[in-house]
């Protein structure tokens, strides 16, 4: 689809140095990939997390209602850790792919050129060019890990944080007699089932961005209809040409 999308695209297109050679085959080859993920192994771990979040808290709410209220009100943090997560990602994942694309489009415009380029003596400065192109993804590339390491560690404290607060109004309950020792540790095990379930939904969060910034670039081409369409069946159809 995205290649039938760039060949069918007017002269003018191509003029505009956004679409270069090198970007192009860029997005072909890296973009295309990343929204494959969605729509193969990231289809089941996404099922999969989503099942054991409802079917442990279903279990929690079975055998106790009130630690797991409690523990529900836990949540909201680690939601908003990485929803905010997700955001920082993806806007440091749209400033790398445009840096990585320039990067492409140098390299791929070099290469061809490459006998032009060798025998004006002008290697080093391509390749000082290429690496000054890369100097910007990865610095936001640094930063980018910084802030996923973050938000994980983030998720992952609030997710121990909320098994503590668990454990310790559980002791309480069995203490004050609402709950049996076992009651309490079907509940306990249940949300634990539940956590699970969210932190592996947390783990696949940058994957989701990194194809959700990929989808847009690739739609924009897609989207497109150029000024000369040649698959569009619109206009005069000529039954008979006959030169002179």
């Amino acid at each position: 689809m995205s290649f039938r999308a760039i060949v069918n695209q007017d002269a003018a297109f191509f003029d505009d140095r956004a679409n270069g050679t090198g970007i192009l085959c860029s997005k072909l080859a890296t973009e295309s990939e990343r929204i494959n993920t969605l729509g193969g192994s990231m289809v089941g771990v996404s099922v999969q997390s989503l099942s054991t979040l409802v079917v442990g808290f279903v279990l929690a709410f079975t055998h106790g209602w009130q630690l797991t209220l409690v523990v529900l009100a836990c949540l909201p943090l680690t939601v908003i850790g990485q929803t905010l997560q997700m955001r920082a990602m993806a806007g440091f994942d749209g400033k790398t792919k445009k840096a990585y694309d320039n990067a492409a489009q140098t390299a791929t415009e070099t290469v061809a050129n490459l006998r032009t380029v060798a025998s004006i003596c002008r290697e080093r400065m391509f390749i000082t060019m290429f690496q000054r192109t890369n100097d910007l993804p990865h610095k936001q590339a640094i930063r980018g890990f910084f802030i996923e390491g973050f938000g994980t560690a983030f998720s992952q404290t609030q997710m121990f944080i909320m098994m503590i607060i668990a454990f310790y109004y559980g002791s309480r309950l069995v203490i004050w007699g609402t709950y049996t020792v076992e009651d309490m540790f079907q509940v306990f095990y249940a949300i634990v089932f539940a956590a699970m379930g969210l932190a592996q939904a947390g783990q696949s969060l940058g994957d989701v961005t990194k194809a959700k910034v990929a989808a847009i670039s690739i739609f924009e081409i897609v989207d497109r209809v150029p000024t000369i369409d040649a698959r569009s069946p619109d206009g005069r159809n000529v039954d008979a040409l006959e030169g002179k």
